[in-house]
């Protein structure tokens, strides 16, 4: 898979924001995505998991936010946990073509364990029925949640396509 393509692809989704701020859900972020509340840049006994994390600011964030050159750290240490869950979870995705693996990634980027919830479309997408796959995603919380995300994955599960 392009990882350039997928980096663009979630910037593009997620946006890249380098202040913390909260999400459509009220949830603190930063980055691209980056959820604060679930994954913070420390410990919660101080263990700094990036070297530039500050355990003395809420979830380590360093005074004046991050850089972009932090950001697409964090983004790519992001991207690489999300294909090592769907490596162990959801095997069937290596056999997409490239687009639709990238779909599947960027659902699970946002999701990542929710994602195992989609049993139809799932099924669908193991089926190979790619008109029933893109239903249940529009058909989703997701969907109403995201808006022309969720359009924009579901044309390209349904067509193996990027979309214009």
């Amino acid at each position: 898979m392009n990882l350039d393509k997928l980096r663009s692809q979630l910037i593009r989704h997620e946006g890249l924001r380098l202040q913390k701020y909260q999400d459509s859900v009220g949830v603190w972020s930063i980055g691209v995505g980056r959820n604060l509340i679930d994954e913070p840049f420390i410990t919660p006994d101080g263990m700094k998991l990036f070297p530039w994390a500050d355990a003395t600011q809420p979830y380590g964030i360093p005074l004046g936010g991050l850089t972009k050159t932090q950001a697409m750290d964090v983004l790519d240490e992001d991207i690489a946990d999300t294909l090592a869950f769907l490596n162990s979870q959801c095997p069937w995705w290596q056999g997409l073509n490239e687009v639709r693996q990238r779909a599947v990634v960027d659902l699970a980027f946002n999701l990542m364990r929710k994602l195992l919830g989609f049993h139809n479309m799932i099924a669908a997408i193991r089926a190979k029925d790619w008109r029933l796959a893109s239903k249940e995603l529009l058909n989703s919380k997701f969907a109403k949640q995201t808006g022309q995300r969720a359009k924009t994955l579901s044309a390209m599960l349904l067509t193996g396509t990027d979309a214009s």
